[in-house]
């Protein structure tokens, strides 16, 4: 098959979405497919073959440029290329995009329902009220669902939230981000090396790896922490958490962590690259994770 997949964010923007995407179109390679992904522009992009860039106003949503989806020009390369599915990894700008597209040359389009978009309606601030008004999204979502001819979901509770929160009549299918098989065999070696930099002097390592984001929920995580002190001083034990990630909230969250008097035990380590990742998690004890 020819596949076209839309993405409002992709690399180098760091995120779920863009991991999920990569991850995707090289597993579908393997199996024969051709795919395409079709992203915004940033400044510091990499050329990849297959990857089809558009332009980005200078605006930001989640701290990622906003997408200038010239429709036009969409629908004369995917003509050209003579895709048989649109493959959309967003409701709205490239989601909007592909139902003009779908109507107009007949290809099926295939969403993603990567998360719980009314999470994130703090982003759209000219749209605040909206944050009152979830209703709204909604019956947004529903109907931009009920134009798609599949759903895929990442998870078995997203694919109930849909059918039982949302109301989605379509075709629901669970597909979970996937990991190459690289991602699970770490460098023993290196994850020593990094438990003995954050972890030395300490009984446990734990980390989290995340944007820093409202939506992530880390403000419950770093009361938890507050509390995993009090109650491992009792026992004279002592931890090291890493956060690996940036994002909007970080400055909020360092001076969460003063105020809460973390800040011998949470290191912001910020990004790192996918490679490394899987030595952080092997260095440490625990990977903790607070999003909803």
């Amino acid at each position: 098959m020819r596949i076209a997949m839309l993405t409002n964010n992709y690399k180098p923007y760091v995120g779920g979405v863009p991991v999920s995407i990569e991850h995707l179109a090289a597993a579908l390679r393997e199996l024969g497919h051709t795919v395409y992904v079709f992203a915004p522009s940033y400044p510091n992009q990499e050329e990849e073959p297959y990857v089809i860039r558009y332009p980005s106003f200078p605006m930001q949503i989640a701290g990622a440029p906003v997408p200038n989806v010239l429709t036009g020009l969409l629908r004369k390369l995917i003509k050209m290329l003579r895709i048989d599915v649109l493959h959309v990894h967003h409701p709205a700008l490239v989601g909007n995009v592909a139902d003009i597209l779908r109507r107009q040359l007949g290809i099926p389009v295939v969403f993603t329902y990567h998360t719980r978009y009314e999470e994130y309606l703090y982003y759209v601030k000219p749209l605040k009220v909206l944050e009152r008004c979830t209703g709204v999204i909604d019956r947004y979502l529903r109907w931009y669902c009920g134009r798609c001819d599949m759903i895929l979901a990442p998870t078995p509770e997203i694919k109930e939230h849909l059918l039982y929160e949302k109301d989605v009549t379509v075709p629901i299918e669970i597909l979970p981000t996937g990991l190459p098989e690289e991602s699970f065999v770490p460098d023993r070696k290196e994850a020593a090396r990094i438990r003995e930099q954050y972890c030395g002097g300490t009984d446990y390592l734990f980390c989290t790896t995340a944007r820093l984001a409202k939506e992530k929920n880390l403000d419950f995580l770093f009361d938890s922490l507050q509390k995993i002190k009090t109650t491992m001083e009792i026992h004279k034990k002592k931890f090291r958490y890493l956060i690996i990630g940036e994002g909007l909230e970080k400055k909020h969250l360092e001076e969460k962590c003063c105020s809460l008097g973390l800040e011998q035990e949470v290191v912001f380590v910020g990004a790192v690259a996918n490679r490394q990742m899987k030595n952080y998690l092997a260095a440490s004890d625990l990977f903790l994770f607070s999003s909803k």
